[in-house]
């Protein structure tokens, strides 16, 4: 894992959140972690669409990475689905923390 992508996925997160928290009355933890979730899903996708046949880690079609098809591209699925829940989650939790 590239430790400097992380960091700057996360600076990222949290400068668009507390921008976002500025403008309206969102808190800025929960607006970071809305943030995370919807840019992790779609990373998500970006890569399954670039394992398909024809993408850019399967130019030929000849060889799919396991995440693509049968059980692999379902538990690819419900990983990132459960990654972007348990975000969303947790912002609903926090916004709405009594």
């Amino acid at each position: 894992m590239n430790m400097r992508f992380v960091a700057l996925n996360l600076l990222m997160c949290v400068v668009a959140g507390a921008v976002l928290a500025f403008f309206t009355p969102t808190r800025w933890v929960a607006a970071s972690l809305w943030i995370f979730a919807v840019l992790f899903i779609t990373n998500a996708a970006a890569i399954y669409d670039n394992g398909l046949s024809g993408g850019f880690d399967n130019l030929d079609g000849e060889s799919p990475p396991p995440y693509v098809k049968g059980i692999g591209a379902v538990i690819f699925w419900l990983k990132s689905l459960a990654i972007s829940m348990g975000a969303v989650l947790a912002g609903l939790f926090v916004q709405f923390d009594p």
